[in-house]
């Protein structure tokens, strides 16, 4: 049963667009995580070597697609980093949880940490060009300048939900 559920997933991914891809792959390594959570809740310990290396390989094949995801692409809909940066910090939140109940580490996220800001940054770098050739309120400018300065602090991520407040007006 196991192998018919993977080989579907594996048609998701690959009948994903390229911009897709990267959160779709997010999306199948919170579910190793969510199984890995259950199977570990249950005790199943035989069980556990085999989820832990699912995971693993989903992880590295969300980071992968996000290190090969073209950036002119994506910077240009900002949504789809929205996305992909909710569904990373959902996979942090899961992994964390999953780490305190098995009492070790399951897999290194640092890499997909440093591809994920490399996006967070070109996202918004692509951002502030395109909200300062836009006219706007006082209000907005002011919230314009904060992000430019989370930005050059390199805060991205702060940069980038404030330029997602701007951005959706």
């Amino acid at each position: 049963f196991f192998s018919v559920k993977k080989m579907a997933e594996t048609a998701q991914v690959t009948f994903s667009s390229d911009v897709e891809k990267p959160k779709t792959q997010l999306k199948l390594a919170n579910k190793r995580l969510e199984e890995l959570s259950r199977i570990a809740e249950a005790n199943q310990v035989r069980s556990l070597d085999p989820a832990i290396k699912e995971f693993q390989a989903s992880i590295a094949q969300a980071t992968k697609d996000l290190i090969e995801m073209n950036l002119n692409v994506t910077s240009s809909d900002p949504m789809v980093i929205k996305e992909i940066v909710a569904e990373t910090q959902r996979l942090k939140e899961n992994k964390e949880k999953v780490e305190a109940v098995l009492g070790t580490t399951i897999g290194d996220t640092d890499e997909l940490t440093s591809a994920l800001s490399r996006l967070e940054k070109q996202t918004a770098a692509y951002l502030l060009v395109d909200l300062s050739q836009r006219t706007l309120s006082e209000e907005d400018q002011v919230l314009l300048t904060e992000a430019r300065e989370d930005f050059e602090a390199g805060d991205y991520a702060q940069a980038l939900e404030k330029l997602w407040l701007l951005s959706n007006k």
